[in-house]
């Protein structure tokens, strides 16, 4: 006779299975594992627990699986209408990278698989909460070590801002790593972007991104991948993504982007100082400090300020200041300085 038994598992799963003869909890819980298929969000590793963790939007997170059938995963949060791609790199071992992408309610919405480096270039998000990504090995039976790295293309997370001719210089120190960058454009604008390696075995390779997160132009090359003409449809930030083409390799490089249609976005007033040296006399209490712009702005404009010694030495003389700042809208602008008897 069959005996009906209810076995409640890690996570507040449980699971209804007909045993045929009587056998011990321990026992009972080994069996399971062997037999349930790793088919779904809810599967659990044949071998061992599943590890969980949290990525942020343009995070490379390392992880390893180290023994068969084993998978790892990473949850984040996401809106309607978001975009992103995700990208596994083996950094050692046999693995051939495997990742699946579950929407909040476990329907699985994305996936892809390669030898080295896998990646989903572009998952539209048709709801919000909590996403997870599984990742493991694609065949189940090989093991090693890998990078995994997670960008929303629609508002990018960790970026760096650039501007039209300036170049960054920088580095894709780990497989699978990529770096963002974001610049203001008008529709209509037509712009160059090349990004050059310096050193490594870094194969450029770069993505350029609408505000909506749809790539509008891409490059790349063995030594300086260039985008000679992209012309850019809609007003707003675009991003540009930078990475090594195959998502093995590593090194230096240098990015430079270019307007080729003056003006491509909005331009920005330079901040400088009314005098280049201020006086003020024992006992005023403070050093009245003037900021000027070189052209009008209608915007907020934050300004980032230090001081150093004169013939006003810190903190006998004046009261010091370092990654300190104001913001204003109308200038010529005015901050203080804090006083010590002593100040000239």
């Amino acid at each position: 006779m069959c005996r009906l038994t209810v076995l409640s598992l890690l996570l507040g799963l449980l699971m209804l299975e007909w045993v045929p003869q009587p056998v011990s909890a321990a026992t009972m819980n080994s069996s399971w594992l062997t037999q349930m298929p790793a088919t779904n969000l809810s599967a659990l590793s044949a071998t061992t627990i599943p590890h969980f963790a949290t990525i942020d939007f343009g995070q490379t997170v390392q992880g390893s699986i180290g023994l068969p059938g084993e998978e790892d995963s990473y949850t984040f949060p996401a809106n309607t209408g978001d975009i992103v791609l995700v990208q596994m790199s083996r950094t050692f071992g046999d693995l051939d990278p495997y990742i699946r992408l579950y929407r909040p309610d476990d329907v699985k919405v994305c996936e892809a698989d390669d030898s080295y480096s896998a990646e989903i270039p572009n998952c539209a998000l048709s709801i919000s909460g909590t996403y997870t990504l599984l990742v493991g090995d694609y065949g189940g039976t090989d093991t090693g070590s890998y990078n995994i790295f997670l960008q929303r293309l629609n508002s990018p997370g960790n970026t760096s801002s650039t501007l039209f001719g300036e170049t960054s210089s920088a580095s894709i120190g780990s497989v699978a790593e990529m770096d963002t960058y974001t610049f203001s454009a008008y529709a209509d604008a037509a712009i160059l972007v090349r990004m050059s390696k310096v050193s490594g075995d870094l194969h450029p390779y770069i993505r350029l991104y609408r505000p909506d997160g749809v790539k509008v132009c891409e490059a790349y090359d063995s030594y300086s991948a260039e985008i000679p003409n992209c012309n850019l449809p809609i007003s707003g930030t675009y991003a540009i993504l930078g990475s090594d083409y195959g998502g093995t390799d590593t090194g230096n490089y240098d990015l430079y982007p270019q307007c080729l249609t003056p003006p491509c976005g909005p331009t920005y007033p330079t901040v400088d100082f009314s005098n280049a040296v201020y006086s003020v006399d024992e006992g005023a209490g403070t050093a009245t400090i003037t900021v000027t712009l070189d052209a009008p702005s209608a915007l907020l404009v934050t300004v980032d300020y230090a001081t150093s010694d004169g013939t006003a030495v810190a903190p006998g003389d004046y009261i010091s200041a370092s990654n300190s700042r104001f913001q204003a809208v109308h200038f010529p602008s005015t901050f203080h300085i804090g006083q010590r008897p002593g100040i000239q």
